[in-house]
Parts: structure tokens; sequence; C-alpha cells
């Protein structure tokens, strides 16, 4: 048997952010003296190497992050015994119809999502053969970062507003579905919104239940309208109040209506590839998060704690218990982030030995080397059964 090779797919990334991420997990697991290689199915000499490798047995591991497989497997039959790691890092809804193709055309498949309640719901959309797993997002560590007292940035918030209106006004444009669907969308809201913590997929599912005709599929473009809705709402509440903040960055698409009567307080500096928000966080003294409560993992906490940023979140029951309710502070409600960092601002020790505990809160548990073991025992497990 031929020595074999773990071989990371790549295509096209917005902003080049998941290729970030996947050279962070290629790394850590190259450090663990496994043979790595590159596979973009954008590149044809790419796309032939890899073909001779595999047709040779040599791939013992194909792993994708989000991007490019999909592309490859309908005129792929030579591939379809080659092991498969799906290492998903949106929500399963996002990527349902990327996923359900993978599974359908490999022999063996092994689904990552980052939370228990995304794995149970990816089982729920994909019935077909396959393992799935919990994989949260993660960041590499950073030898040396800036020292507090020269950061100058006060905080850095990076993601995109999503929306094409103000929020009130897009949901109020929901008839446009149908009496009965915009019915639909508002009970789903109505339940996330009622305090019980629920999440979007259960919500989702309950409120569908009755119609009789839907598939678990087709349930996820609903959950992709209140989705995009509520994760505008809460960034929309929450950065209102750091428009007229002089020393505050907010990175990402949509902007413009805040940006035009933020009177030249906040930089809006728009859609930022991932170099760019890297440099960002590493002067950055304080980093959030603006995600509804039923979100779990996300990588900007990791890659704030990473740079030993001050982490400042949204309700989140996964972050409490990744990093710890004295590493994060969590805000009662969106608009609360203007008073909190001015609060932070007006008491620096406070706010550097916070972001300490995120830090060292990170190193124990939140490395791609953490990730890198476990994706690695997960498929030594399965294979060894």
């Amino acid at each position: 048997m031929p020595d074999t090779v773990i071989a990371f797919v790549r295509g096209v990334a917005a902003h080049n952010n998941v290729h970030r991420l996947t050279d962070g997990l290629q790394a850590a697991i190259a450090a663990q003296g496994r043979d790595c290689i590159d596979f973009d199915t954008s590149e044809p000499a790419s796309a032939r190497a890899f073909k001779a490798l595999a047709l040779d047995g040599r791939i013992g591991l194909l792993v994708s992050m989000n991007v490019g497989l999909n592309v490859l497997v309908n005129g792929a039959d030579w591939l379809r015994e080659t092991p498969v790691f799906l290492y998903m890092l949106d929500h399963p809804y996002a990527v349902f119809p990327f996923c359900d193709q993978i599974i359908g055309q490999f022999e063996l498949v092994h689904l990552s999502h980052t939370s228990e309640s995304q794995a149970r719901f990816a089982d729920r959309l994909h019935p077909r053969p396959r393992t799935t797993h919990v994989l949260p997002h993660a960041a590499a560590a950073i030898e040396k970062s800036v020292s507090w007292s020269e950061r100058d940035i006060s905080i850095v918030f990076t993601g995109n507003y999503g929306l094409e209106r103000e929020p009130e006004a897009e949901r109020a444009d929901w008839q446009r579905y149908g009496e009965h669907r915009a019915a639909a969308l508002e009970a789903i809201v109505a339940r996330i919104d009622d305090g019980a913590h629920e999440t979007l997929e259960h919500a989702a599912i309950d409120v569908l239940a009755g119609d009789e005709n839907l598939s678990a599929g087709q349930v996820c473009p609903h959950m992709k309208i209140v989705d995009m809705y509520l994760r505008g709402r809460v960034r929309w509440r929450a950065v209102q109040g750091l428009a007229d903040m002089q020393d505050a960055v907010i990175c990402g698409d949509g902007w413009g209506p805040l940006a035009a009567a933020s009177a030249g307080g906040a930089t809006f500096s728009g859609a930022n590839d991932a170099a760019a928000v890297q440099a960002l966080m590493r002067r950055a003294r304080i980093a959030v998060n603006l995600l509804p409560d039923y979100y779990d993992s996300h990588e900007r906490m990791f890659d704030a704690a990473a740079h030993g940023c001050l982490l400042i979140s949204t309700q989140s029951t996964f972050l409490r218990e990744a990093f710890g309710a004295d590493a994060v502070h969590f805000l009662a409600e969106p608009e609360d982030l203007a008073d909190t960092v001015a609060y932070y601002t007006a008491h620096p020790d406070e706010a550097q030995a916070k972001a300490e505990r995120g830090h060292q809160a990170f190193l124990a548990a939140h490395t791609w080397d953490h990730r890198a073991a476990e994706l690695l025992r997960i498929v030594g497990a399965v294979r060894g059964r």
C-alpha cells in the first residue's frame, strides 16, 4: 500500500477567509506528522495532480471546509471510495445542498458541524449513511501579540449587515412571499423571541410541522429568511451605538446608512479580506460578536482571543461554556454595547485582565492543534471499527 496523503480542498472563497481557516487546520495536521497537499478545484493543474494521486490510491483522506468539492463529484466515480471529512463552518441550513450532494456521491463521509444542536439538525437533513461529529471553529496560537498600551483601536466588529433595508422594514415586506409563508416566518420569529432560547431549527421545524408536504430540506429556505432578519436586527441595534465612537472600526458590507449618519465617528471600512481583518484585530483592545443567541461557535471569537482582545458577545451558551463567564462580557441587550465599551475603556486594568482570561481559555482548548487532534481521532476511530 503506497504512503497516503491528506488532501485539503480549496476553491473560490469570499475574502479568502475559508482558505485562512483551512490553512490553520492543515498546518496543525501537518505538525502531527501527516503528509498534506492542496487540491484547488479551480486550478486545472492542481486537479490533474490530485487525480493522479487518487488513481494511485494515495489520497487517504479528503478534507473540505465549506468550499470546492461539489464541483468535482458528479464526474468523479474514481474518487467514490476516498474517505471525506466535511468540516462545515456554517449552519446546516446554509450548506445543505452542498453536503447532500457529497454524501450521495462518496461511500464514507464524516460530517462535522460546530455545535451539538447543529449536528442533530444535520442528522435530520441527511438520512443517508455518514458519521456526524462536532468540531467548533478555532484559531492559530499567536507567538507575540501587540501590547495593550500600543493598541489604537478601541473596538472592532467584523460582519456584514445582510439586509437591504432597516430590519423592521425588511420584516414588513415578508408579505411578498405570500400570506401563508409570511405567517410561518412571523411564527418562527415569535418562537425565538419568547425568551426560551430556542434554536432556529427547532422553531422552524415545529412551526412548519403541520405542512405535510414540506421536507427537511425545504425548511432551510424559511430558516435563511428568518436568520438573515434576526442577525441583521441584532447587529443594527448594536452597531448604531458605535457609529459615533471615534476609534471604533466596523468591517463588512451593508453598513452604508449607518456610515452616512455617523458624522465622522467610527470607521466603516467595508468588506475586507481575511488578512486585513486579522491586522485590525491585532490592533484592537476589544472584539465583539453580534449574533442571535441560538448561534454557537464563530471564528471571530477564537481569532479575537488568539490576538488577546477582550471578548464581548451577545448571549451565547456555547461561548459561556467554551470560555467561561469570567472571560467574556455577555451583553444583556445589543443596545448595551456602546456603554459596555465605554466602561472597559474607563477601566483598562479590568479589561486587560478579562482579555487575558479569554486568551488562556483559548490556548487551553481552542487552537487548531486541538481541532486537528480531534479530527484525526475521529477518522482513526471510524477506520478501526
